[in-house]
């Protein structure tokens, strides 16, 4: 029995000892996993960090090189700065002499516009009504008193407007001084408006095909008679409004031949009317009517005749103003497109 008992006992040591052990390294076992795993992460770690330090130096690397392009681009910005502040002086300084040549060039205009109390010499009353859309303008009227009974009034719309428009009008103003006071062409304005034709067609050397430039333009010749007044008219693409005794607003049309351009010669027509006193004549380019509002729409031919008509028994300073105010509700805040002329010149 002695013998068995320690027997068993030795056999339950041994097997508590296994498991034990076994216990033991399974726990030795666990350790050594979590150790492995913990180093792994360690590595892991030390790994991103690098790559973090790595990022880090090309980051500065690129942070250095961007301020060394700032730097370039700063001193090239500081140099774009000094040219642009001397070209703006010299522009300033080109912009100011040209300002002045502008300024003297539209007194120079004013001057060979008709004189209104020369037209009150022979009308019984005016208005005039000029407005360019630049400081000079495209646009001119012009005035001849032949004697105490006739004379020759033309308003005229040249292509473009400004300082192109401006050397136009000049050009137009001083042939037409030469067809009426030099070639007494004055009692025909079909005439007139044939040799101003030929005459443009040849100094801007249109058949060259180098310039198609001319203009819209009407011409009267009003020669009185004891009881009435003879009215003679001729247009290019333009015409002319009259009212007799309150009764009807009539129009002078012209023939639809642009005065100027390629064609060397061209023949117009004359149209005749015999007037009463207190007949009222209107000159105008279409700067008027063609003149929009904020909705883009123009004022309108048919607009102004209308306007014209209602107010055409009221003095010709009321009718200017009247005028002057129904153009300026119409247009608003709108920029004026075009240079701006209407003429009333009352028997």
């Amino acid at each position: 029995m002695g013998l068995a008992v320690t027997a068993l006992l030795v056999i339950i040591l041994v097997v508590i000892g296994y498991y034990q052990k076994q216990k033991s390294n399974r726990l030795l076992a666990q350790q050594n996993d979590e150790i492995k795993s913990q180093n792994q992460e360690i590595v892991r770690q030390q790994t991103e960090i690098a790559e973090k330090n790595d990022e880090l130096s090309q980051a500065n690397e690129e942070l250095s090189q961007q301020q060394e392009e700032l730097k370039v681009l700063n001193e090239n910005l500081e140099s774009q700065k000094q040219e642009i502040e001397t070209t703006y002086a010299q522009l300033k300084s080109t912009s100011d002499a040209l300002g002045k040549s502008i300024s003297y060039a539209s007194n120079i205009q004013n001057i060979i516009l008709a004189d209104i109390e020369h037209l009150q010499s022979f009308f019984a009353d005016v208005f005039i009504l000029y407005k360019p859309r630049d400081v000079v303008s495209g646009d001119f009227y012009w005035f001849s008193k032949i004697s105490d009974t006739q004379s020759v009034f033309v308003l005229a719309d040249c292509t473009g407007h400004g300082v192109p428009g401006a050397f136009m009008s000049m050009l137009g103003s001083t042939l037409l001084d030469e067809a009426v006071n030099e070639r007494s062409l004055y009692a025909s304005p079909a005439d007139i408006l044939k040799f101003l034709h030929q005459r443009l067609h040849k100094m801007l050397k249109q058949a060259d095909g180098k310039n198609a430039d001319g203009m819209d333009i009407s011409v009267a010749y009003f020669e009185k008679q004891p009881e009435h007044t003879q009215i003679r008219f001729a247009g290019a693409k333009s015409h002319a409004y009259y009212i007799i005794d309150d009764n009807q607003i009539n129009s002078l049309n012209g023939d639809r031949i642009y005065l100027g351009g390629k064609k060397p010669t061209a023949d117009f027509t004359n149209k005749e009317v015999v007037c009463s006193q207190n007949t009222v004549f209107y000159f105008f380019s279409d700067g008027f009517a063609d003149q929009n509002n904020a909705e883009r729409q123009k004022f309108g031919s048919k607009n102004l005749q209308d306007l014209l008509f209602s107010v055409h028994h009221l003095s010709l300073t009321e009718q200017k103003s009247i005028l002057e105010n129904q153009l300026h509700t119409h247009q608003g805040q709108e920029h004026q497109r075009d240079d701006i002329s209407v003429v009333g010149l009352k028997i």
